[in-house]
């Protein structure tokens, strides 16, 4: 069985009001399938959704509906509902869902399929809902909840949502590991033999699957860490001998970069006090009250700052001819 979902990039509001009517869910996806053609497709795994959760999706009639993370204690019903002139919406539901090591029931879902013309359309819609009471899991309906088998990394947008899965397959192989049942004297294995078993005879291919992806990033999180590998218990290092002119090699280094300390400071210096000094010539020169106190400020700036001053072409008077 498929477990991707073939959903539209659009965002619809929740739904927690119960289970959603036919012609609310009709007109739905009639204004959806108007400007469809402008919606973006994406694959994405439903892993139990929550109460409230709605999404438009395509799936073709003749095809089942990919595994959403809930088993069902019941059959999936349908009606049909009309709810404009010539569209109809074909309502899909079950009442008694639940998700794995639950006991009672919890999850409700509609699925609403648009019909136009009585032509089926492949646009659908999915609506979950609280199951107001729910009754036992029994039976071998248990066990039809799983995780899907495989996780696309352009499915897996929230990194606590694969943390969550992690940590459920996790502890489902714990339980399992812990409640298998041990071999017959006639049949008894060593303990090595038992410690090189096959991980795929213990517990899910799924659960072996994530298993192995925890211990693996757990062990290149150690390779990565910022932390000196002697943190780590059980792992020793040689220790480091320093060559026989390191002292001198340092000193000379410290040296220099004590130089380029005092000669980087002295030089802001300069510029702070040349930057002070050029300012107040500024004030100066702005608040003259005469061409003399202009020209006395003017020089003394420029012989301070070693600014050599072209002169302006000379202006020449000429004597216009009489006419």
């Amino acid at each position: 069985m498929n477990d991707t979902f073939e959903k539209l990039r659009i965002r619809l509001d929740k739904h927690t009001d119960g289970l959603m009517e036919p012609d609310k869910a009709g007109r739905i996806l009639a204004k959806v399938e108007s400007f469809r053609a402008q919606i973006e497709m994406e694959k994405v795994i439903v892993d139990k959704p929550i109460d409230g959760c709605v999404f438009a999706f395509v799936l073709p009639p003749q095809l089942p509906l990919p595994h959403d993370g809930y088993g069902w204690m019941d059959e999936e019903t349908s009606v049909r509902v009309q709810f404009e002139a010539g569209k109809e919406v074909e309502v899909f539901s079950r009442r008694h869902g639940f998700g794995i090591e639950d006991r009672i029931t919890s999850m409700s879902r509609r699925r609403f399929r648009l019909i136009i013309n009585g032509v089926h359309s492949n646009l659908q819609l999915l609506h979950y809902s609280k199951a107001p009471a729910g009754i036992p899991v029994t039976g071998a309906a248990y066990a039809s909840p799983r995780l899907p088998s495989h996780f696309p990394m352009s499915a897996v947008h929230n990194p606590l949502d694969l943390a969550r899965r992690n940590h459920e397959a996790q502890a489902a192989l714990q339980r399992r590991i812990k409640t298998r049942p041990l071999p017959t004297a006639a049949g008894a294995k060593s303990s090595d033999d038992l410690k090189h078993q096959p991980e795929l005879d213990k517990a899910s291919l799924t659960s072996v699957s994530l298993q192995r992806y925890k211990r693996n990033h757990e062990l290149l999180e150690m390779i990565f860490s910022p932390y000196p590998v002697e943190h780590f218990q059980g792992i020793t290092t040689a220790p480091l001998v320093a060559p026989a002119d390191y002292q001198s090699k340092k000193a000379k280094i410290d040296g220099e970069l004590a130089k380029l300390k005092t000669a980087h400071s002295e030089h802001i210096q300069k510029i702070h006090r040349e930057s002070r000094s050029f300012w107040n010539y500024m004030d100066r020169i702005k608040n003259s009250q005469s061409i003399e106190d202009l020209e006395k400020y003017e020089s003394q700036a420029l012989k301070e700052f070693g600014i050599n001053k072209k002169p302006h072409r000379p202006v020449i008077q000429r004597q216009l001819p009489s006419s």
